[in-house]
């Protein structure tokens, strides 16, 4: 019980020293920013006691790592945590020599090239202790040393550590140390705070952003389409951040799929984000509205640009009329293509933000359009919103005439 209790409070001196170290750092550099901005005009001797201070308080503190058990009974003192506190008081005490004869002589006491010089050799100090680290993990003379020699070199402590947390292969905390094949149990790629952001309506780009974690410097995304049979569509290109919502996406539930990854080829878990909620991705009131009105009305009729035939490398305006039973397309009063609907006539989208679909006809014919420059006062957004909504009244209406071809009613 007195063993239990001498533990108790020798934690909580520990806590008070580090507490007592973080606010000796924060009054120097309060005092610090308060007499750079000229609010106090306080000796630079005060200014620095909190620093000397907390120098004070983490004395036996390093500056690095400290160096790893070395291999064929080598041995030696890593130096640069020896001298860091020493040469970093030195470095402090003729800065503030230098910036107090500043202050009351307008004159240098002391040259700043000798003031940086502790510092020049604490960064050599610190070169050189690296460059014995590395040497003393070589083999000696006649002395052969293979990867899996050095990898327990380096890791002696974690593999010490590992031992006390997980006793046994199939201790839980074995599996959560050696996630990611790594022994140390670095975290794989993730991203956190994965959403979708923008307005999930035709014409709409939505973007999918997140915060990325444990070194994720890539992600590949994909977007795709969750069909009404259940049917689960990638959606071809659309492999970026961002997605252009167009009439294909409408009547589906649409998301995309993010894998992180580092740059070491290692993938995290793989994160789905759904758009609009999950649920499925309709029309804006206005372009539901209009769409009904053409439904209604059983006739539409749209100025679209085509190119007649694929040898052909310039738009032609046509007028593309729809109706209940098919639709017709007329290039200069003459009729360029007609044909009631069936269900081989498809509507192709291209992927991205753009004004152009292709229709293929029930004869496998391609045609393709463009609604660029069609809308008035003209912009990009009106041109493929137009796109979109032309595709999806023709999709009405053939679904309502095989609808009712089904039912035997033409």
């Amino acid at each position: 019980m007195q063993r239990r209790r001498a533990q108790t409070w020798a934690g909580v001196g520990k806590t008070a020293q580090a507490a007592a170290a973080h606010a000796a750092l924060f009054c120097f550099t309060l005092l610090l920013v308060l007499r750079v901005d000229g609010r106090i005009a306080y000796s630079w001797w005060i200014i620095f006691i909190p620093l000397w201070l907390f120098h004070g308080l983490v004395a036996r503190g390093r500056f690095s790592m400290p160096a790893p058990s070395l291999p064929h009974g080598r041995r030696w003192a890593p130096c640069h945590s020896i001298v860091a506190a020493p040469l970093l008081i030195a470095f402090e005490l003729l800065l503030c020599i230098f910036l107090e004869s500043l202050r009351v002589r307008n004159r240098p006491a002391v040259d700043l090239k000798i003031v940086f010089l502790p510092l020049l050799v604490f960064e050599v100090i610190i070169l050189i202790d690296n460059f014995r680290m590395c040497r003393a993990l070589m083999p000696g003379d006649e002395e052969s040393i293979s990867d899996e020699a050095i990898w327990e070199t380096l890791h002696d402590t974690a593999r010490d550590n590992f031992h006390q947390y997980a006793q046994d292969p199939g201790d839980q905390n074995t599996g959560r140390i050696y996630q990611g094949s790594n022994f140390l149990g670095d975290p794989l790629p993730g991203i956190e705070g994965f959403q979708i952001s923008g307005h999930p309506i035709p014409g709409s780009t939505l973007t999918a952003c997140g915060f990325p974690t444990n070194g994720t410097t890539l992600c590949n995304f994909q977007w795709v389409r969750y069909l009404e049979n259940g049917t689960r569509q990638s959606i071809e290109g659309a492999t970026v951040y961002d997605h252009v919502v167009t009439a294909d996406d409408v009547d589906t539930i649409l998301a995309v799929d993010c894998t992180p990854m580092d740059d070491n080829g290692r993938q995290g878990e793989l994160v789905t984000e759904f758009a609009n909620g999950g649920k499925k991705i309709t029309c804006d009131q206005e372009m539901q509205s209009t769409i009904d009105v053409c439904i209604s009305n059983g006739r539409a009729q749209f100025n679209v640009f085509v190119l007649p035939g694929y040898s052909s490398d310039e738009w032609e305006l046509a007028i593309l009329t729809l109706k209940r039973t098919g639709y017709h397309i007329k290039v200069k009063d003459e009729v360029l293509a007609e044909e009631k609907y069936s269900p081989d006539l498809q509507m192709k989208i291209p992927n991205g933000r753009t004004t152009q679909f292709v229709l293929v006809s029930s004869g496998g014919v391609n045609l393709p359009f463009n609604t660029g420059g069609i809308t008035e006062p003209n912009n990009d957004d009106s041109d493929v919103r137009l796109r979109d909504l032309i595709v999806l009244v023709m999709r009405t209406f053939q679904n309502k005439a095989l609808d009712a071809k089904r039912k035997g009613k033409v």
